[in-house]
């Protein structure tokens, strides 16, 4: 009803700082929202929230975390449509190839327009004369879940005679998500020369909400997809492209049909696929103009170079990334943390010379270097507030929202906060910009942490994560003197575990307690090979 005009927007939005956000996932669990993305970030996985898909029903701010911040009154930013390419587009061939019927297999994610598709699709085959049938599945999720559309539009009317797709006989797929598409229920539509025009766009399911490390196996599913169709097929990001040219990715279905439609794969013309979009009532502009840039793509290219993603996997020589966490030690505390870290790391380097080849130490070096590092900058009260104190967010916050009335931080003061009874966790409290003055201050109180002049140092919190460090070390050290060749990747794996520790307060606490756990009969599993190889 917001889309259409019915009831006002929502008040309040949120907006997740990509710094201070830990990667934890407790907000996802918390609001059990699919708006809530993974964003891969210098420093993993992060989170964001898709403002296409946010109902601004607002339990995400029911995270215990401080990257959650509330705008009121903001509204995401609309393109100038004048942005868009302005060229005229050669009239689209209309697709006769077909022998009697053209089979069309449609799918994605419940709320993105899957099923109007086929609508628009039915009404441009009526208006042209054709027959047309369609069948969705669209599960129980009306919004979230997988849906797959099959169409069927004939020559004439009394040639489609029923509404599914047989295996093997889908003459076109246009795919607006991955892991629905990759389904078998869906790749068995397809043959080895059915054209695919697939979004490239990752859309997280719902293992995300509960599991903040879940492998998509994103690239695997487009592989499959390749394989089950015609060689070189059309592989874009329509939901990013849809957001960058018309602020929203609910358009990223219109811009598949537009494409497909100027790539002369339709049975349906042009005129009459307009025709249906005015005839449908909903959001013309808006679909027009995601039609038009549709067949622009088709016709031209993207009109700009998409960024490359992240490759959280990618391997860096280990002394840039020494380099690297030193920096990033001395902007949290100082060099004399950075240098007791490289300390460190040099006594690893040491006692593992003795048992394996440079190789081999510098691919365990490179995950303990990473965790060690994650572990030291801890994001306690002074760090927030370093990165609060910095003016770049409020610029990005600038660039995506307009009419932004209110900035609200959402704080929970450690040991003033009270409790929750209901969320089980301390209470957290809107604070106003007024608190942005103090953050500086706070931030310059950093070189006290740790010490005994440091109030903060006496919370259970930060005793807690203080013995996990020192937890940690031993650990390592430890694990580099039972590391052997054999025995590499079991090591590696333990290191990999600390990756789990995230979040802020009682979600820190409790993932913690769970990686102590895991790296102790880990560790106990190592020393029984160790034992063994001996005997």
């Amino acid at each position: 009803q917001r889309k259409r005009g019915l009831r006002p927007q929502a008040e309040q939005r949120v907006w997740i700082h990509p710094d201070i956000c830990d990667g934890c996932g407790h907000c996802s669990q918390q609001s059990n929202c699919i708006a809530i993305e993974p964003l891969a970030h210098k420093d993993g996985r992060k989170r964001q929230i898709n403002q296409s898909m946010c109902n601004s029903d607002l339990t995400c701010l029911k995270g215990f975390c401080p990257a959650m911040i509330s705008l009121h009154g903001a509204t995401p930013k609309r393109p100038d449509t004048e942005s868009l390419p302005q060229v005229t587009l050669p009239n689209p061939a209309i697709r006769d190839s077909y022998q009697q019927v053209c089979n069309i297999a449609v799918t994605g994610v419940g709320g993105m327009g899957v099923v109007t598709i086929g609508a628009l699709l039915g009404m441009a085959a009526h208006l042209d004369g054709k027959g047309f049938m369609t069948l969705d599945f669209s599960g129980l999720a009306q919004k979230g879940g997988a849906v797959v559309s099959h169409i069927r539009i004939g020559k004439r009317p009394e040639l489609v005679t029923s509404a599914r797709i047989n295996p093997g006989r889908a003459d076109l797929l246009l795919a607006a998500d991955a892991v629905v598409t990759a389904g078998k229920n869906v790749l068995s539509l397809c043959h080895e020369n059915t054209p695919a025009i697939i979004s490239s766009h990752l859309i997280p399911t719902a293992e995300f909400v509960q599991n903040p490390d879940s492998d998509f196996h994103h690239q695997a599913c487009l592989n499959s997809i390749q394989q089950h169709t015609l060689a070189n097929n059309d592989l874009l990001d329509f939901h990013a492209l849809a957001v960058t040219y018309l602020g929203d990715s609910i358009y990223a279905n219109i811009m598949i049909l537009g494409f497909a439609l100027q790539k002369g794969y339709l049975p349906v013309s042009l005129s009459a696929i307009e025709k249906a979009i005015h005839l449908n009532g909903v959001a013309i502009d808006g679909n027009l103009q995601g039609l038009y840039l549709g067949r622009y793509l088709a016709a031209h290219g993207s009109p700009e170079t998409e960024a490359e993603p992240i490759n959280m996997q990618a391997m860096t020589p280990l002394q840039n990334t020494i380099t690297d966490e030193m920096e990033a030690l001395k902007r949290y505390q100082g060099k004399k943390l950075a240098k007791a870290y490289q300390q460190q790391l040099q006594t690893w380097h040491q006692a593992l010379q003795e048992k394996l080849a440079e190789p081999m130490i510098e691919e365990l070096l490179q995950p303990i270097a990473k965790q060690y590092s994650r572990l030291l900058r801890l994001k306690d009260e002074y760090e927030v507030a370093r990165i609060l104190s910095q003016s770049n967010w409020q610029k990005d916050i600038d660039e995506q929202f307009s009419h932004v009335d209110k900035v609200e931080l959402n704080l929970s003061p450690n040991g003033l906060a009270g409790w929750n009874e209901w969320l089980q966790q301390p209470k957290k409290y809107a604070i106003g910009t007024w608190a942005l003055k103090a953050m500086p201050w706070l931030a310059s109180l950093r070189h006290l942490r740790g010490s005994k002049l440091d109030p903060l140092s006496y919370h259970r919190e930060r005793r807690n994560e203080h013995l996990f460090t020192q937890e940690f070390i031993h650990n390592i050290s430890r694990l580099c003197l039972l590391t052997k060749g054999d025995t590499m990747q079991d090591s590696i794996a333990i290191v990999h575990l600390y990756d789990q520790v995230r979040g802020y307060g009682h979600v820190r606490e409790h993932n913690m307690f769970q990686v102590s756990h895991k790296v102790t009969a880990a560790m106990h599993d190592l020393e029984k090979q160790e034992l063994a190889y001996e005997a």
